[in-house]
């Protein structure tokens, strides 16, 4: 649910449990952590108010140029 709040423009902080396994999700959200689009638990609780979103997060636009990339090229 982080890229669905990130793609709505919402703040985003993240409670940190400990991982069941190191892959593709727990490094998205190590960078979603380093890049700022996300704040933690504890940068919060230091007194740090999550900022919003960094940038544009546009995961569906993504998607759908992507696929359009994907199986249309001749027509883009």
């Amino acid at each position: 649910m982080l890229y669905e709040a990130l793609t709505a423009g919402c703040r985003v902080g993240l409670l940190r449990l400990p991982r069941s396994r190191a892959g593709r999700v727990a490094r998205g959200v190590e960078r979603l952590l380093a890049e700022g689009w996300i704040m933690s638990y504890e940068g919060w609780q230091a007194g740090v108010c999550p900022a919003p979103p960094t940038g544009v997060f546009d995961e569906a636009g993504r998607c759908a140029h992507w696929i359009l990339d994907r199986w249309f090229p001749s027509e883009n």
